[in-house]
């Protein structure tokens, strides 16, 4: 419950803080660390391994070294200035962005989504819907195989012939490496295109599970190249598990929204973690066939669905009144009703 919490929260946070050109590859480095935790766990869990008869107790416990570290730097972490725009309390977040911004920073510098009282209800409401039934779906497509395949990476290695035994875990290690270059590749092109980037990703994710499908005895060498390809084009787009739930939602609704889609998404990984060993035991090549055909769903859902919001204001991405243009640009009403500039207030660059 707690690490739930904390991705609705961590992400909302992160994104509401940060300016419009920079949100993008900052997320990208948020998420990124997800990929290096993983490949840090794997290390810790290998090292543990020959710890003793309740080895299996330290790794939980040493889980609460980063849990305390955390805990400590996050004292003091400020309230985010939108919200508290949005709830009239305009002196504390001038105050805030003076914090964090500047002793010239004014609420002036924020583009504060105020215009309309929202409810927890309206991400089930008009295009609130669309967005987050396209956001609940993407992302449980992308955890599905993700955690499927690094959940029991080992063993599936193992069964491709590339190692066995403690040796499996340092093969993990050298997959996952290659899985935080993917994530961190995301910066790159994530200003370029958020709908580009998602459709890609899926795209080139179902080409090796596809080739690891279709292999009978593939060469070590192959899985190896297989899988780091798999891993850089399906962590590419994982920033934007923390992108579009922040961009495509209004500040009074975008915790909410986050939340919401990310327990979608961990019913995607739940039913990975938990199939996984099912259809594994069955076949690995079927195991991966599967992981490919989730994918292929994820980019069918992405291209009907996705909408571009790279260089939009977080309020502009979240109004209400939005709609889809043809090639995926998502666009306020309002702009293509009047020609005269409003005289919005400017959002940092």
């Amino acid at each position: 419950m707690a690490i739930g919490a904390d991705f609705a929260i961590a992400g909302t946070i992160a994104s509401e803080f940060a300016p419009r050109n920079s949100r993008g590859p900052l997320l990208v480095v948020m998420v990124t660390m997800w990929s290096v935790g993983a490949a840090v766990a794997y290390v810790v869990g290998w090292a543990m391994m020959s710890s003793g008869h309740d080895n299996w107790r330290w790794m939980l416990a040493s889980s609460a070294i980063p849990a305390v570290l955390i805990l400590l730097l996050r004292f003091g972490t400020p309230e985010s200035p939108r919200w508290l725009l949005s709830k009239g309390r305009n002196r504390e977040a001038e105050a805030v962005l003076k914090q964090m911004l500047g002793p010239d920073a004014t609420v002036a510098d924020l583009e504060a989504d105020t215009a309309s009282r929202t409810r927890y209800t309206d991400i089930f409401r008009g295009a609130y819907l669309r967005r987050t039934i396209f956001v609940s779906v993407f992302w449980a497509c992308q955890l599905l195989p993700i955690y499927a395949i690094t959940t029991y990476e080992p063993t599936i290695l193992s069964s491709f012939g590339l190692a066995d035994g403690s040796d499996s875990y340092l093969g993990s290690v050298v997959v996952q490496i290659f899985f935080v270059l993917g994530s961190l590749s995301g910066i790159l092109v994530i200003n370029k295109g958020r709908r580009t980037l998602l459709l890609w990703s899926f795209g080139l994710s179902a080409i090796p599970l596809l080739c690891l499908a279709a292999l009978a005895r593939p060469a070590p060498a192959v899985v190896v190249v297989l899988f780091a390809a798999f891993g850089v084009a399906a962590f590419s787009s994982q920033c934007l598990q923390a992108i579009y739930p922040s961009e495509l939602f209004p500040t009074g609704v975008r915790a909410t929204a986050n939340g919401f889609a990310t327990g979608i998404s961990r019913v995607g990984a739940a039913i990975g973690t938990w199939g996984a060993p099912v259809v594994l035991d069955h076949s690995t090549r079927l195991a991966m066939l599967l992981g490919a055909v989730i994918c292929v769903i994820g980019w069918g859902t992405s291209y009907v669905l996705a909408p571009e919001t790279s260089g939009l204001t977080l309020a502009d991405a979240s109004a209400a009144d939005a709609d889809h243009h043809p090639r995926g640009r998502l666009r306020s009403r309002r702009d293509t009703t009047s020609t005269t500039p409003s005289p919005a207030v400017k959002e940092p660059s």
